[in-house]
């Protein structure tokens, strides 16, 4: 709603008005004018031709724009978006297009034309995609931090992997249940670990233990997990195809890491100075809550191990201090209470000469 933009031939307005036109024509907007004293007879020629280059409409000869409204939403609520090459893609000046219907009894409405960019921003958007783009490896982890909240689930549960022994994997699962994910009474968990042809690792019936752990050997392994409520009947299920991976004393890799959840300055001292806890199933916290990683190491006494909290562009934001607990175990303390509301990754980083290799995790600030 405006009475005009005050041109008046000045070279300054002029370039304004050009540049709300491309803005406008780049990001598909089209700007619907309302002058409220056109009712008297003005017509702010401005105000049409905004509207006429951007494919919105004038209204004019009214400034009750209640009845202006409708028509509005009218026309935004369906619309095509036609593509086409253009010859002249990089010459940096308007073009002109028009769309016609071969067939009468119809009204088209589209913008004007466009403003072809220059090569100079052609160059400028190509680096500043670059610059934009997500490595594919947070944009897994992030995706799967999505997945984990589906609403149809009853429980969470996370896996771990670490080093076993005579060269299996020890393979840790803990759980809980959702608020939402039980009618009242206990829940329990019927869990199956097979091979792909059916070799058990490990079996347990309607166990109600939080945390337990098996060993399996390297390779495919399936995991089949229900949860049952407190009549013994089928709530949720999960049927997944897991990778296990090897960790020999040799080959330099990061373990599973652990997520801690404190909320008292005692658990946090416990922890901090290497004591065992429940491991953290959900990632999302509270910004008063203070959260620890807890990993191991695998490759020899001369790895060298850092970690970075990023942004969920992948971009650091800071580094984090990486302490030592035991032989092979380091642990990192994540301040949250200076975080905004956002999803994190935490880049957990091995280095052996010349080798290399990391571990992102992902959670949430809520």
């Amino acid at each position: 709603m405006s009475q005009g933009i005050p041109l008046f031939g000045r070279s300054d307005e002029t370039d304004r008005y050009q540049e709300i036109v491309r803005t406008a024509n780049t990001n598909n907007t089209a700007i619907y004018t309302l002058d409220p004293s056109s009712e008297v007879g003005r017509r702010p020629d401005s105000l049409l031709s905004l509207a006429e280059e951007t494919g919105g409409r004038p209204f004019v000869g009214s400034n009750r724009p209640e009845l202006q409204l409708p028509q509005m939403v009218r026309d935004s609520s369906a619309y095509y978006l036609l593509g086409y090459r253009s010859p002249t893609p990089t010459d940096g000046k308007f073009h002109r297009i028009k769309v016609r219907l071969n067939k009468d009894g119809y009204e088209v409405r589209a913008r004007s034309g466009y403003f072809a960019p220059s090569a100079t921003e052609v160059e400028r958007g190509r680096t500043a995609a670059a610059a934009g783009e997500v490595p594919a490896d947070v944009e897994r982890v992030l995706g799967d931090l999505s997945l984990s909240e589906r609403a149809d689930h009853a429980i969470d549960y996370w896996i771990g992997m670490t080093r076993g022994d005579q060269g299996l994997t020890h393979v840790s699962l803990a759980w809980m249940p959702r608020p939402s994910g039980s009618s009242g009474g206990e829940m329990s968990l019927t869990i199956q670990a097979t091979s792909p042809d059916g070799k058990s690792y490990f079996s347990s019936s309607a166990t109600t233990t939080r945390q337990l752990s098996f060993d399996a050997p390297v390779g495919e392994m399936v995991l089949k997990i229900k949860a049952l409520d407190a009549r013994g009947e089928e709530i949720d299920n999960s049927n997944r195809r897991i990778t296990v991976p090897g960790f020999d004393a040799s080959k330099l890799a990061i373990g599973s890491p652990m997520l801690l959840r404190t909320r008292t300055a005692r658990d946090a001292r416990a922890i901090a100075e290497g004591g065992e806890a429940q491991p953290e199933v959900r990632r999302e916290f509270d910004r008063s809550d203070r959260l620890f990683v807890r990993f191991p190491v695998y490759g020899g006494a001369d790895v060298s191990v850092a970690a970075k909290l990023l942004n969920r562009q992948g971009k650091e934001i800071r580094a984090l201090t990486v302490a030592p607990i035991k032989d092979g175990i380091y642990q990192l303390d994540v301040p949250l209470s200076v975080s905004l509301r956002d999803d994190y990754l935490i880049a957990i980083e091995a280095a052996r000469g010349t080798e290399s290799t990391r571990a992102l995790v992902p959670f949430r600030v809520r």
